[in-house]
């Protein structure tokens, strides 16, 4: 009898009471239990919630503020969702600037009481700070250590930008800024800290550019605006209008929303904006769900994550995030992102934070990771960034990358470690790898928007490209660097200056490759199918399997593959035909060059398909494939496929 008493109490004890809360603009401190008595966005801040509560925003309504997570969902997740009709509730950071008072000529003040700011818009559309010069980047010459950088141009500045910030091009990847200290003839010096990212790693690189932001004296256009954080005023530059005529609108909140150390709570079809530094903050979690939210108009990153486990952002929209669309930075677990659609990451030069991981659509580090049937368009800099194991990178489309910064690529990794297991990239499109030499002009030898479609960087081991469409760029289709143990197959790459691109820099590393089954097919005769760079003495018969390959150039298809020997005595780049190529070295027994012959790129149609089903696409007259296949009337692509046919 006293043990059925005792499993009587402890089933009592446990029941979850959750009840359902709703919560509008106009709401107050009652029950919350409808939308008569609705708690205000404040008194849902202030309740600590219980496992399998459910909180309602009412649709239509925007609520300022941070949404604060204050307890774990144990039974069944605390959910965060929508009643009502119309759009979806909005929580933003952004506030509405009033008062404007006149300064000179077109620029105006308002106060503004915030400790940093990086996010403001005009009129419903982003403006970044005032910079000098407009577009573009001035060039250095020299530089000491991280300390300082030289040039006639800094002489040259119309104004003294101590105090301001400077804008330095490190490295092709790396855009750091820094708080000027002074300037002093042709010389800028400037502090080292780590206020936004980390800007100590990386020193100057002599002939690449900068430009100064962060001053009054910067504002000569409409939109462009400086913070005077001394003063608590905001200066813009309203162009031929006026600010009674303009919305102007700055963040004056964090983070929209903070989900630290709590488990088990779903969102769904909330949007988040205009938080100064993070969308929605996850650290320590498990079990966060986001279902069809949508982040847009941050001024730092949508989402951040880390040490974080089982979280699942499926659907919505994130959008003109100014550092990163989405990031797991560290320790991240079981994270899946499904169908979600990333658009304008980084795209701002001087917007984001310094170092490496920054200007990204989708950057995520840790194990047993998948990122599906999403879309990421518009990058600064990587498309789709993983590390780590057990990943899954399928059915995305990529498109339009490396816009601020390159040596990028739409989707790439890299391995800081020495191993890397059970990681495939499948069945995605990847368009359009633009790359940014302009500011990088230290690298003359590499005058080139420098952006791959497919990127395995350093000791990126076990990875299988396989399935995938790539098409557009200056550089690389697929690019393998120093590298082994990965399996290239079935891949089609178009119009690229190297359709696979392997560098090699040891003997021990550039081995077990498999490259199997692909389509490489140069656009124009300049262009490369295949490309081996060997900054060491090496082989590449001893590289791995090369077989059952498509090497076409149909505009000339006579030396279309490089071997560039770039070590000391390795007397540079040969170019073969796929017959030497297989004679030479003993690879690709079973595979061809293009079948038919052609004198106009104009020739070329490219046709992709991002969808679940089959595409089909009308033909007018006769069209063949590099197989010398003939299309009259349609052309059927696979879904998540592509193809090139040559009118004929």
């Amino acid at each position: 009898m006293k043990s059925i008493l005792t499993i009587l109490f402890f089933l009592l004890t446990n029941i979850s009471y959750s009840n359902t809360y709703y919560v509008k603009k106009a709401g107050g401190t009652g029950s919350g239990l409808n939308d008569a008595n609705a708690w205000s966005f404040s008194k849902l801040n202030a309740t600590a919630l219980r496992s399998g509560d459910v909180v309602l925003f009412k649709r239509g309504d925007v609520f300022y503020g941070t949404l604060t997570v204050k307890a774990s969902g144990l039974n069944q997740p605390i959910s965060y969702g929508t009643y009502g009709t119309g759009n979806d509730p909005v929580i933003t950071g952004f506030k509405e600037l009033t008062s404007w008072k006149k300064y000179s000529g077109n620029i105006y003040y308002a106060t503004l009481d915030v400790p940093t700011l990086n996010i403001v818009t005009l009129n419903g559309v982003i403006k970044g700070q005032g910079r000098y010069p407009n577009t573009g980047y001035l060039p250095y010459t020299s530089h000491l250590g991280n300390m300082s950088i030289s040039g006639k141009s800094i002489g040259s500045l119309p104004f003294n930008p101590a105090g301001a910030e400077v804008v330095i091009r490190k490295q092709r990847w790396i855009l750091d800024r820094h708080t000027i200290v002074s300037r002093l003839n042709n010389t800028i010096t400037y502090l080292l800290s780590n206020n936004y990212g980390n800007n100590t790693i990386y020193s100057p690189y002599d002939g690449n550019g900068y430009f100064i932001q962060g001053h009054l004296k910067t504002l000569d256009k409409e939109g462009e605006w400086y913070y005077d954080n001394s003063a608590n005023r905001l200066y813009m530059h309203f162009g031929s209008s006026m600010p009674t005529n303009s919305i102007v609108k700055a963040s004056a909140i964090e983070k929209n929303l903070i989900v630290n150390y709590y488990n088990h709570v779903t969102f769904n079809n909330i949007t988040f904006e205009g938080a100064n530094s993070t969308g929605a903050y996850n650290v320590g979690t498990n079990n966060i769900i986001y279902n069809s939210c949508n982040f847009r108009q941050q001024g730092g990153n949508a989402i951040w994550g880390s040490y974080i486990s089982n979280l699942q952002i499926n659907g919505g929209t994130v959008s003109n995030a100014l550092n990163n669309g989405i990031i797991i930075e560290q320790e991240g677990n079981n994270i899946i992102i499904d169908g979600v659609i990333v658009t304008n990451s980084g795209i701002i030069a001087g917007a984001a934070k310094s170092g490496d991981g920054s200007q990204e659509g989708i950057i995520v580090t840790g194990n047993n990771m998948t990122i599906k049937n999403s879309s990421v368009a518009n990058s600064g800099y990587i498309g789709i960034n993983f590390q780590g194991n057990n990943v899954l990178i399928e059915n995305n489309f990529v498109d339009n990358f490396s816009n601020v910064k390159d040596d990028g690529a739409g989707i790439y990794t890299y391995n800081p470690g020495t191993t890397a297991t059970n990681r495939i990239v499948r069945n995605n499109i990847i368009l359009n790898a633009i790359g940014a030499f302009v500011g990088a002009e230290g690298f003359y030898y590499e005058a080139y928007g420098k952006a791959a479609g497919i990127y395995l960087d350093d000791r990126s081991y076990n990875t299988l490209v396989t399935g995938n469409v790539v098409a557009h760029g200056n550089w690389s289709g697929i690019l393998l660097h120093n590298n082994g143990n990965n399996q290239v197959t079935n891949n089609l790459v178009f119009d690229f200056s190297h359709q696979l691109l392997i560098l090699a820099e040891s003997t021990s590393i550039t081995r077990k490759l498999t490259i199997i089954g692909n389509t490489f097919i140069a656009k124009t005769a300049k262009q490369k199918t295949l490309q081996i760079d060997m900054a060491v003495d090496d082989n590449p018969q001893l590289m791995g399997t090369f077989n059952s390959n498509i090497y076409a150039r149909p505009l000339d298809d006579d030396q279309t593959i490089g071997i560039n020997k770039i070590y000391k005595g390795g007397n540079g780049l040969k170019t073969l035909s796929v017959a030497a190529w297989k004679t030479s070295y003993s690879q690709d027994s079973k595979s061809q060059k293009s079948l038919i012959l052609i004198s106009d790129t104009s020739n070329f149609m490219f046709e992709y398909n991002y969808s679940k089903s089959s595409l089909s696409v009308p033909l007018n007259g006769i069209w063949k494939d590099v197989k010398n296949i003939t299309y009259t009337t349609e052309l059927s692509v696979r879904p998540f496929g592509g193809k090139v046919l040559i009118c004929y």
